[in-house]
């Protein structure tokens, strides 16, 4: 009892120090991991077979979990290495840093679309367009307005308001902080599965539970940033059989299906998901000589990995049927060589800028290479 109660008071505790797992500037593999998910969502999306392996493997819900738990992950481990180094979490830079990551893209693309809405007259909803903007495109209420450009900035908006409220909860006691995943990984489902079980009159707590829990794939990856800052997760004894750890890992993520809709099964079944996909990717963090280690760690995955947020921003662009563009621009394989080449401009020519701007509100003390990683903090990027 002693024992467990010593282990709830040190994951409590502030963390007063960065362990050697996340001692490293740039962590070199979550770039290939955004390059796999940013593939799954794409190639979801444009629905090439019916088949069962593909069906099975490109799931776009699979892969947008994967940047919610890479995200929460990358997000907590540089505000935690942040607060450890300065005793302080600059909120202000930390929202500068995220708008000019964010923003300057995703409204270029709202942009451009409404151009294309009014020269193709293909009457997507304006009101859509702006809850887009507004970062408020999960809610369901706009789900009644037909948009075929921006279906993605759902994802978008469940990361923004995430990003809105909890880094000040870090900010002022890790206590709340942890507390707060805590309760939507383990407390939050419970609750949930009451009002499945005994639905009630209480439409208040109905819509901030069903609110909350779509964080939970973020959640799961701030647990797991702070596991290991707690040296809760030494994976060191299983580096000689890591390669099978993580093919176990992947077989069992693609084999239980991740479900979008929310269910009994589907929201533990989920998080479970999450949890197997933030195993990964803290076993995988650490060079090895394995070849999922290497291939994560190919020069043109990386790249694409890089370019993962533009790609995921202007992907409907060129795999949804939209009326007015050329068939020719959503047909396999010309769309993914269109989506590579706007994805590229757009990044090189436009986005680049901004992170340039962006590196000027980071840490004090920060290296230039440790600045590169914070370039690479986006949604689907590593936010």
């Amino acid at each position: 009892m002693k024992k467990a109660l010593d282990f709830c008071k040190d994951l409590f505790s502030e963390v007063d120090h960065i362990p050697e797992m996340l001692n490293h500037s740039y962590y070199n593999s979550l770039d290939g991991i955004r390059a796999v998910a940013v593939t799954i969502v794409v190639l979801f999306h444009c629905d090439l077979s019916r088949n069962y392996f593909y069906t099975t493997v490109f799931n776009g819900a699979l892969g947008v979990n994967m940047f919610f738990v890479l995200s929460g992950f990358l997000i907590t481990t540089l505000c935690l290495k942040e607060k450890t180094n300065t005793s302080n979490l600059a909120l202000k830079n930390f929202y500068i840093r995220r708008i000019f990551r964010i923003i300057p893209v995703a409204y270029l693309y709202i942009g451009v679309c409404i151009g294309l809405n009014y020269i193709l007259n293909s009457q997507a909803s304006h009101i859509a367009f702006a809850f887009a903007a507004l970062f408020l495109a999960d809610f369901s209420y706009t789900r009644q307005f037909n948009n075929p450009y921006v279906g993605q900035y759902w994802s978008l908006a469940v990361e923004e308001q995430f990003y809105i409220i909890f880094p000040f909860l870090l900010k002022k006691s890790f206590k709340l902080f942890f507390g707060s995943i805590i309760f939507i990984i383990a407390i939050l489902p419970l609750i949930i599965t009451v009002e499945f079980l005994l639905p009630g009159n209480n439409t208040m707590l109905y819509y901030i539970t069903h609110f909350l829990i779509k964080f939970q794939g973020i959640a799961t990856g701030c647990l797991f940033s702070i596991l290991v800052f707690k040296n809760k997760l030494n994976w060191s004894f299983f580096e000689r059989i890591r390669v099978w750890i993580s093919l176990a890992l992947i077989i069992l993520i693609f084999y239980l299906g991740f479900e979008a809709w929310l269910s009994i099964v589907n929201m533990y079944k989920d998080l479970l998901i999450s949890i197997l996909i933030a195993c990964f990717i803290v076993l995988n963090i650490n060079p090895g000589n394995d070849f999922i280690y290497k291939f994560l760690n190919i020069k043109i995955i990386r790249k694409l990995g890089l370019l993962s947020y533009s790609i995921y921003i202007w992907q409907p662009m060129f795999v949804a049927k939209i009326y007015g563009i050329p068939s020719v621009f959503s047909k396999a394989p010309y769309n993914f060589i269109f989506l590579l080449i706007i994805s590229c401009a757009s990044f090189f020519l436009y986005e680049k800028y901004f992170l340039k701007l962006k590196t000027k509100f980071n840490s004090a003390g920060k290296s230039k290479r440790g600045e590169k990683m914070l370039e690479a903090n986006g949604l689907v990027s590593a936010k």
